[in-house]
């Protein structure tokens, strides 16, 4: 049988299901021997492609059932139905830290200074007791940090991210483990020695959050936010919140680093240094109660918590159903900017403020609808944010057709299909060429991890992105072709050689095509060669009427006609994709007529033309 609301299961009989998340579902059950309520959590479906995955399970459920302390929930039980497994835990009436945080938010408030360290001193005594038991958690965030009616902290899901992914040898990394608003860099580069110090930088994260009003960074996408994670500066505290003092920056700071050796030595100090900035927590060992409280968020970290003769559902939507998984952006929590009003950090200490830090960047200004087309790219969004990060001038698009000015510049040797010619390290070509890899076995998550590691090691190296981009395009793996030659853009501008930019503009084209493109064009940009591209996105979405009001603002302009050929080339798709099979041949011959096509153009030409001439 399976598991269904209203079946037993073993002892337990489900009465309800709390949440689905990126992990499991959860249900809320009772077992009747021993008259109490729990919550049990099914590990999805997926993990058990693995034949041995049961085993492993069991040793790590063993191994975090044996964990016994006052701010962790406990594990009751752990049993498999079916094959399938499931934990049974305590089943907690309140609210998550999540939930608090954005009821007060709602309501213009913060937790009070006393109530932040009482939460950090709870958290941080389960981490370290952990810790000392071998366990990490992995997964440190407000969602899983309980506050049940009473008062009493609780931190949730110990070990359940280590348990999924003791099964994660067949998955993709669509299942990376964690969350991306509070993942660790370590974490994200999926590095196999993991310590304390992950938790640690979770944990910071958590408490920047409380401390300053927003997590440090967000994006529109999870490898936008892990980019951030790993390469861009912390936001400083004090700039964002004036009220936050030197002293409780500089505890962030360092529980933040980037470099898990510069942070604390583990959790132990990171909170005495924590509480001894902020002061004693408050003396009230509970919260108070909060009429109308917001309900929990239904999900995989929110279902062991329940306020009282309520339901699971998200504040606002009453009465409704758990919603379906929608994908990888739920399953790492990508829910929204985590964010509300910080704490009154009035101190009696006298503030000395950190000047803005002055940073000098080597880089080229970015247009703001560059910047555009650098973020959407879907799941290789991290590729081209890195291409954003490097800048790319004035009028990029614009300046990717004929007649753009190259003076001066040579254009490099290209790299063969096999290896690097230029001079930049090795390594970067190599985690190139396995990013690829994994592109094309569509582990697009993955892959991007690893064009991130290229991009590090390659440094600006024109010869690195003119060959990258090159073994991309000749792989057919067009998206990051086109992020690989627009980071070539950053560096050269508009002295970028005529069969690079030539190039660019082929992959832009043929990346319109892609699913991967999906956020590519989701903005009404200006640029000739970016509206080409967005109306043949929009035709392979399904939208007609969106790709022709978008071609026609270049058919008729003869000038951006004669620069852009493949603007022909998407009005003969349009023609073709609408059966008006003539009308598409008479526009194809026409361009064919034309001199000096890119070979790619005439051949693309070619190809559709081919193919309306198929019989029947």
């Amino acid at each position: 049988m399976a598991f269904v609301v209203g079946e037993t299961v073993g002892p337990y009989q489900l009465l309800e299901q709390l949440g689905l998340g990126g992990m499991a579902t959860v249900y809320k059950a009772y077992h009747v021997t021993l008259e109490r309520y729990v919550a049990i959590k099914v590990l999805h479906a997926a993990y058990l492609e693995d034949k041995n995955y049961i085993t492993r399970f069991q040793r790590e459920a063993r191994l975090v059932a044996k964990l016994d302390h006052p701010n962790i929930v406990p594990i009751y039980d752990f049993s498999e139905l079916e094959g399938r497994p499931y934990l049974v835990m305590k089943y907690i009436e309140g609210e998550t830290l999540k939930d608090v945080l954005q009821r007060l938010s709602a309501g213009n408030s913060g937790l009070e200074r006393g109530e932040v360290v009482r939460i950090a001193q709870a958290v941080g005594s389960a981490l370290a007791y952990a810790h000392q038991q071998g366990v990490l958690h992995r997964d440190v965030k407000p969602s899983n940090v309980l506050i049940a009616s009473t008062g009493q902290i609780y931190l949730a899901d110990f070990g359940l991210a280590r348990i999924a992914q003791a099964g994660s040898s067949t998955l993709t990394s669509e299942t990376l483990v964690g969350t991306p608003y509070y993942i660790s860099p370590e974490q994200a580069l999926s590095q196999v020695n993991l310590d304390a110090r992950t938790d640690e930088y979770s944990f910071g994260v958590m408490l920047y959050e409380m401390v300053v009003g927003r997590v440090p960074f967000s994006g529109d996408t999870p490898f936008a936010v892990i980019h951030d994670h790993l390469y861009t500066p912390l936001p400083i505290p004090h700039l964002i919140n004036p009220d936050v003092p030197e002293a409780v920056e500089q505890v962030l700071l360092k529980a933040l680093a980037k470099n898990r050796d510069d942070r604390y030595s583990g959790i132990e100090p990171m909170v005495a240094a924590f509480t001894e900035v902020m002061g004693s927590p408050a003396s009230s060992p509970t919260l108070p109660a909060v009429p109308g409280a917001a309900q929990p968020v239904a999900g995989l970290a929110t279902t062991l918590v329940s306020s009282p003769g309520s339901d699971s559902s998200r504040p606002g939507e009453a009465n409704q159903p758990a919603q379906p998984e929608k994908g990888v952006l739920d399953a790492l929590g990508m829910d929204g900017i985590p964010s509300y009003t910080p704490p009154s950090m009035v101190f009696t200490e006298p503030e000395t403020g950190q000047a803005e830090q002055d940073t000098v960047s080597k880089k080229r200004n970015t247009p703001g609808w560059v910047i555009w087309l650098a973020v959407g790219v879907g799941l290789v969004v991290c590729a081209l944010v890195i291409m954003s990060n490097r800048g790319v001038i004035n009028q990029v698009l614009a300046a990717l057709v004929p007649g753009a000015k190259t003076a001066g510049i040579a254009q490099g040797t290209p790299g063969s299909a096999n290896g690097p010619t230029g001079s930049y390290p090795r390594d970067a070509w190599n985690a190139a060429v396995d990013g690829l890899a994994l592109w094309q076995r569509h582990d697009y998550a993955a892959a991007e991890v690893l064009f991130l590691r290229a991009d590090r090691l390659a440094g600006d190296s024109p010869a690195f992105y003119r060959q990258a981009g090159q073994k991309m395009a000749e792989s057919s793996a067009w998206v990051p072709a086109a992020s690989m030659y627009l980071n070539l853009y950053s560096l050269e501008g508009e002295s970028m050689a005529p069969d690079d930019l030539n190039a660019l503009r082929q992959s832009l084209f043929n990346a319109a095509a892609e699913p991967q493109a999906k956020n590519l064009f989701s903005k009404s940009l200006t640029q000739p060669v970016y509206k080409v591209d967005q109306a043949r996105y929009e035709l392979y979405q399904g939208n007609q009427e969106g790709a022709t009001r978008e071609l026609d603002t270049i058919l008729v302009s003869p000038t951006d006609l004669a620069r852009l050929p493949e603007a022909r080339l998407v009005q003969a798709e349009l023609y073709y994709h609408a059966g008006s099979t003539g009308q598409a041949r008479n526009v194809l011959n026409d361009l064919m007529a034309q001199p000096n096509l890119p070979p790619w153009v005439e051949t693309f030409a070619k190809d559709l033309l081919a193919r309306i001439d198929l019989p029947g």
